[in-house]
């Protein structure tokens, strides 16, 4: 049996650094302003965060992320000499790397679009290379029926109206995906229920795993853009949809073997699948997800790729 407790507290709004955005937000629109490409109209910044504190406690060993405030699965057990499992050892954490800022820009507009932007930070970067970590940062179009998102922000395959609902941040890993990337995404409401989402995604920190470990170099290389579709129709009560996702990566530019070296272009393309809904009413609130993914660990997935055959001359 496994045991994991939290302990937080919630702190929120920080108004002193209001004035400070606002002022920048304004001069860096000055020279947009005098050339007529954008027009003001009441804009507005909407400062946002808290500060949380987590006390954690683990009966055993886990396979963690950011300093254990990601928790993916408890570790299988390792016996020692007498038969005594090495993983069942408690410990004990205290951490407020969950600390946010979060700032939101409007009142923009260009022609017959409205501009926004959104940037969020936190504090979990790490014991090794603790310093602000950027979570979200984006600029927004939004026309009467269309949005055009660029900037990092979650991966669509995270659904943003239907994920679970846990007091844990991992929302629900290792089943659930987990990825923040920059990206380009179209969202178009084909009618006043249905929307269209279309979006062109590159791989930062959220990266596959290969031959030389974690690394978005894999998919730079095969430069195509993991690209993503999904349908999603929405009222008071319900959210449902259905995504496909397809992604290619280059895990290596060159082979070796007892021939010499040679350059490589081999590539592997793979595919996701999701259908969702979410019933709500009153109290009452139901979710369910399923997934199909191949090689999908870049979003904290138990996923990857094996070598299925190797050609010792060449080392391909």
């Amino acid at each position: 049996m496994y045991f994991r407790q939290f302990i937080l507290t919630d702190l929120l709004n920080f108004k002193i650094m209001k004035k400070i955005l606002s002022f920048l937000l304004m001069v860096l629109s000055i020279n947009s302003f005098s050339q007529g490409f954008l027009t003001s109209k009441n804009i507005k910044v909407e400062l946002s965060g808290f500060v949380r504190n987590d006390f954690i406690f683990d009966s055993r060993r886990s396979m963690v992320a950011c300093d254990n405030l990601l928790e993916i699965y408890p570790l299988k057990p390792s016996y020692d000499s007498n038969g005594e499992d090495i993983n069942s050892q408690p410990s004990a954490h205290f951490l407020n790397t969950f600390t946010r800022f979060g700032t939101r820009f409007s009142g923009l507009e260009m022609g017959k679009a409205q501009i926004g932007a959104y940037v969020e930070v936190d504090f979990t970067g790490g014991t090794v290379t603790n310093s602000l970590r950027f979570r979200h940062a984006y600029a927004q179009f939004v026309w009467s029926k269309t949005k055009l998102l660029f900037g990092r922000t979650w991966h669509p395959t995270f659904i943003e109206k239907v994920y679970p609902s846990t007091l844990n941040e991992n929302t629900g890993l290792p089943f659930q995906v987990f990825n923040r990337s920059p990206q380009l995404r179209l969202t178009h409401q084909l009618s006043n229920n249905i929307d269209f989402i279309a979006a062109a995604v590159y791989q930062f920190q959220y990266a596959n795993r290969g031959p030389n470990g974690k690394t978005y170099q894999y998919q730079r290389d095969a430069l195509a853009p993991n690209l993503h579709a999904q349908i999603q129709y929405y009222n008071d009560n319900w959210v449902l949809g259905t995504a496909f996702d397809w992604k290619v990566i280059q895990p290596r530019t060159s082979t070796s073997g007892t021939s010499g070296t040679f350059k490589t272009t081999e590539n592997l393309s793979t595919v996701a699948a999701i259908v969702y809904l979410k019933y709500s009413k009153d109290k009452f609130l139901f979710k369910a997800k399923s997934m199909y993914g191949q090689n999908v660990c870049e979003s904290l997935l138990p996923s990857g790729y094996a070598v299925a055959s190797l050609n010792s001359l060449t080392g391909a």
